[in-house]
């Protein structure tokens, strides 16, 4: 059987082709380091290398995101130990107050209380890169402050509540900030349900103890009155040891919602708290509706408190009673030490929350070197191997160069 030339040379050419392209391969994944550079170079390897990539750049996020929360959280906490440092040099002055050998000259206690007070302020609006570590969700501004005309420290912001939260995880998210409305302020929750089923105009009550700035007990009647579906009004009323009416007001509109049964909205604010203050007593707490749900079951109201009195205001009514030649009350040593006891919650939660932070970056490390390792098995060149294959392959090359000199024809220009 006899193989026509052009055949030959046809088949010759081929190879030729396939050897350079062998050859350019290999210079190129010497070059990027990588054995895919293309879908087409290996369409399965491709799609194992992309869906790896994915992953780490969720992974390098999340630790982005860990980074942040935890420098954010831990600057809090130093500043919270500050604050309990603070509180304890109070404790030690109303211990030694109670000292046979003080005097009726009680202003330097009074100094060093005014002193401390200024120092909490300063911690309480402490900031960590532009952001008030207090603040909530209005962190870029200042939470406190002291209004030195009607001697009160106000919060500066109705978002003092707000939880900053942060993805750590493809499924999980974390708050790492402590709120200035948990910490600093009294704050009564309300929890349980409404029922949905009673009619309009009918009211669901529960009543609760509140108290002031000196440690004095007053009674908080809530009354929530249906006045259309899902909708209601509250009825606060503050009444004093005597019963009598201190403060009575109404909050319109609480909606919930149609299928959740969760409230939605307090006079068509999305926020659920409501701040009542009565300067006249020196009476300043929140009122926390973020608890309060609606069901078609029977009524089931119950609240807590927080702490008794913020300790600002509370700080600022012992250095009156210091000014007017009296030693603090046994309400007012209580409540300084129940802060403290509270301040040590807070920090102790704020480390927890610090060390899952800890724990989730170092799973994440892991993860990410798992990954890298198997992402480098897949797309990484063995540099001796490929060195080898180009050598091989750039001989075949010279090889085939040198036969097409001896099998291809002649043409004009080789003669030139």
């Amino acid at each position: 059987m006899r193989v026509p030339d052009t055949l030959l040379h046809k088949t010759f050419m081929i190879n030729l082709n396939r050897n350079k392209r062998t050859l350019s391969n290999i210079q190129t994944q010497l070059t990027t380091q990588s054995r895919v550079n293309k879908p087409s170079d290996n369409p399965l390897s491709n799609s194992r290398i992309m869906r790896m990539q994915d992953q780490l750049s969720g992974i390098f996020t999340y630790k982005s995101n860990i980074s942040y929360a935890k420098s954010n959280i831990d600057d809090a906490i130093l500043s919270m130990e500050g604050m309990e440092a603070e509180i304890q040099k109070i404790q030690v002055q109303m211990t030694q107050l109670n000292s046979a050998i003080v005097n009726e000259d009680l202003s330097s206690f009074s100094d060093s209380v005014d002193a401390s007070l200024e120092i909490l302020l300063d911690l309480a609006n402490s900031d960590f890169n532009g952001s008030y570590n207090f603040g909530g969700t209005d962190s870029g501004t200042k939470p406190f402050y002291y209004d030195r005309t009607n001697n009160r420290v106000e919060a500066n912001s109705e978002h003092l509540g707000g939880e900053r939260i942060v993805k750590i995880s493809s499924n999980i998210v974390q708050q790492y900030n402590i709120t200035g409305m948990e910490l600093f302020q009294s704050v009564y929750s309300q929890n349980g349900n409404l029922d949905s089923t009673l009619g309009v105009g009918v009211a669901q009550s529960t009543s609760s103890k509140v108290y002031d700035s000196e440690g004095n007990e007053y009674t908080l009647n809530l009354d929530y009155s249906k006045t259309a579906d899902n909708t209601y009004d509250l009825e606060y009323t503050i009444l004093d040891s005597d019963s009598n009416i201190i403060d009575n007001q109404t909050v319109s509109d609480l909606k919930f919602n149609s299928t959740t049964g969760n409230l939605e909205s307090v006079d068509g604010d999305s926020l659920s708290q409501i701040h009542i203050q009565n300067t006249g007593n020196n009476i300043d707490f929140v009122i926390d509706l973020s608890e309060l749900s609606e069901k078609d079951t029977t009524t089931n109201l119950t609240g807590s408190l927080n702490q008794k009195a913020d300790i600002f205001n509370t700080l600022i009514a012992l250095k009156a009673t210091l000014d007017s030649g009296e030693k603090p009350s046994e309400d007012q040593v209580e409540m300084i030490n129940d802060f403290h006891q509270h301040l040590l919650n807070k920090l102790s939660k704020s480390g927890g929350v610090s060390n899952k932070l800890t724990a989730a970056e170092e799973i994440l490390l892991n993860k990410e070197f798992q990954i890298s390792s198997l992402l480098s098995s897949e797309k990484d060149v063995d540099v001796a191997q490929a060195l080898l294959d180009l050598e091989s392959a750039q001989y075949t090359l010279d090889i085939s160069y040198h036969i097409s000199s001896m099998i291809l024809p002649k043409s004009l220009l080789d003669y030139l």
